[in-house]
């Protein structure tokens, strides 16, 4: 059987990923699944006990610094290993292509504009399986500004030590984040995918599901349609 390819968006806060992906998934068939990488649903009855839990102190909008930045690093990587394991690796094996979007490299790219050091992240995340192919959806801080009426404090630069109540707070870190992102894309090769200022939604997803299409075709192992 075909093992299924996994690909992944990815791209700074309000870029963009999860409108791009759930309109991606309404345009193709059944056999590409389409994740939330702040969700799950797992497969065994250990992992239906502890990734909820997981997921709702990682994902439960926490704003404080009662933690230092590698504790919650470190869950974060435990994130990613279990929801893999437990619901990517299961449909890939079964044969279907899986779309999930987001993976841990933005949270990379953060830590890196936060002081930490790069190459003992990439240490710390190799059991964090990659996707085949990551496609950065790379909007402009002043096209994603406009996207929300409010930005956690975390998005505007609460860990990277910026006053989160300054007016530039947000295009700052959200644009050194972006260049870090840029660097990584470079020195990974992954597909970069600019997003065209005025683009509506759906002009946006259209382009971007070219470029998954591409990827789930890469090596002549997509089946053809019947």
């Amino acid at each position: 059987m075909r093992r299924g390819r996994f690909i992944a968006l990815e791209g700074g806060d309000g870029a963009g990923k999860t409108a791009a992906a759930e309109a991606i998934a309404a345009a193709s068939g059944s056999d590409l699944c389409v994740l939330s990488r702040k969700d799950c649903s797992p497969s065994t009855p250990l992992a239906r006990s502890t990734l909820p839990r997981l997921r709702d102190l990682l994902f439960a909008g926490y704003e404080g610094r009662d933690f230092v930045d590698s504790f919650w690093w470190h869950l974060q990587i435990s994130w990613h290993i279990g929801l893999y394991a437990s619901d990517i690796r299961p449909r890939l094996e079964a044969g279907s292509d899986v779309l999930i979007d987001g993976w841990i490299w933005k949270l990379v790219a953060k830590l890196i504009v936060q002081g930490h050091d790069e190459t003992l992240l990439l240490s710390d995340m190799r059991p964090v399986a990659q996707p085949d192919t990551i496609v950065f959806v790379r909007a402009s801080v002043a096209t994603r500004a406009t996207r929300r009426d409010s930005w956690s404090m975390s998005e505007r630069g609460l860990h990277a030590g910026l006053d989160v109540d300054e007016p530039g707070a947000f295009a700052r870190y959200q644009h050194a984040v972006e260049q870090q992102m840029t660097l990584l894309a470079e020195r990974h090769m992954w597909t970069i995918v600019d997003m065209v200022p005025g683009d509506d939604r759906a002009a946006a997803a259209g382009r971007l599901k070219a470029v998954v299409d591409e990827a789930r075709d890469e090596d002549g192992k997509r089946p053809p349609v019947s």
